[in-house]
């Protein structure tokens, strides 16, 4: 294994020092030096990840917490957590348009790969369908994402009859959240 660089060995101690003395703006700026020095993108990722939670727990900066769970999904796409963590903050805070916006990036980002994962841009397209089904009521962006997950899943009857609920025009919420939940 390669030697760690001698900075980061220090970033990480001043990191410890700062979250035990409350220096949150110390330790976010810590962790973002060392996700610019270290050399693996999965540390690197991991280091604004940590950022994030920092951003987000203890300073309450759902914005800057959102950007940099972000840059962790740029730089190592591979591991969903950040996705997760930002998905989770965006919902409990009613912010549908923001989460909107992460799944449309993350079905671009993901669709660019070399290999794209197809289970993952299935999952990806149906979240997107329901936050725009439920939560931004717009039933015809939902219409188009529930079908990119359909074409993915064609074997999946219970995306199939949600969209044949909205194809038929049908309104009635309940019915539908029903028909995606049994």
């Amino acid at each position: 294994a390669a030697e760690e660089h001698p900075n980061t060995t220090s970033l990480k101690r001043l990191v410890r020092l700062a979250m035990e003395a409350g220096q949150w703006r110390r330790a976010t700026q810590a962790y973002l030096k060392m996700a610019a020095l270290l050399p693996e993108p999965a540390d690197q990722a991991t280091a604004h990840v940590q950022a994030a939670a920092v951003f987000q727990h203890h300073l309450g900066s759902s914005e800057q917490a959102a950007r940099h769970y972000e840059r962790a999904l740029e730089i190592n796409p591979a591991d969903l957590s950040p996705l997760e963590e930002l998905a989770s903050m965006l919902a409990g805070g009613d912010q549908w348009r923001a989460l909107r916006g992460v799944y449309e990036r993350m079905i671009e980002r993901t669709s660019l790969l070399p290999e794209p994962p197809r289970d993952l841009l299935g999952v990806l397209w149906f979240k997107l369908g329901e936050v725009l089904r439920l939560h931004l009521n717009d039933l015809d962006a939902a219409r188009t994402a529930y079908s990119a997950a359909a074409e993915i899943q064609p074997d999946n009857m219970q995306l199939h009859g949600l969209l044949a609920e909205l194809y038929d025009g049908q309104s009635d919420e309940e019915s539908l959240r029903r028909s995606v939940h049994h």
